[in-house]
């Protein structure tokens, strides 16, 4: 018996060194657990509040020079393969292709009541809708509008919202991809070896 635990135990650790899972809100406000490749070392998670003070966020959220990522989660993320898990919600109908981003009880308790509302009616994305505005967002007030103009046009029309956001979303990926690649790669052979 002994062994057995021993095997579960290593086969959970292997996992979480390669999973990230977590607790996000889903249609009609029901969580889910969502999955990701892991791109920050382990336990790093809740540092988040002490780096947005010393490093600052993003217009997006995200901290600025994050220390918690690998190097190699810099890649998994430039290329979008850390996402590729939430196919997995995708089959399981937690989320869909495109929508809004999932977000954890705590960030979601922060949006405007309008914004839940709607949100309540849709699954979550893979494919975050903000993303479609994404050169033109620089506080929440434009990603909660940029929310909230998906969710108006998709009430609408479903399909032809989805596709269109698909397309603007795309759009944006190639060219963040193509951008953040080449400065990455440039500082990558500019400076072996990356630590």
């Amino acid at each position: 018996m002994q062994v057995v635990d021993g095997l579960v135990g290593k086969l959970r650790e292997v996992t979480d060194s390669v999973l990230f899972s977590q607790q996000r809100v889903g249609l009609e406000e029901r969580l889910f657990t969502l999955y990701k490749f892991r791109t920050m070392e382990i336990g790093r998670e809740n540092e988040r509040e002490i780096l947005a003070e010393t490093n600052g966020r993003d217009s997006f959220g995200y901290i600025v020079n994050d220390p918690r990522i690998t190097p190699l989660g810099r890649y998994l993320r430039i290329l979008w393969i850390d996402e590729l898990p939430q196919l997995w919600n995708i089959v399981k109908r937690d989320m869909g292709l495109i929508g809004p981003r999932p977000l954890t009880q705590e960030v979601y308790n922060l949006l405007p009541e309008y914004l839940k509302e709607k949100r309540r009616k849709v699954r979550p994305g893979l494919m975050p809708v903000t993303y479609a505005d994404y050169f033109s967002i620089n506080s929440n007030d434009d990603r909660w509008g940029s929310e909230f103009n998906y969710l108006h046009q998709s009430e609408a029309n479903p399909i032809k919202t989805k596709v269109k956001y698909f397309l603007k979303i795309l759009n944006t990926m190639v060219k963040l991809s193509s951008s953040n690649l080449r400065r990455d790669v440039n500082k990558w052979t500019n400076s072996l070896p990356y630590s």
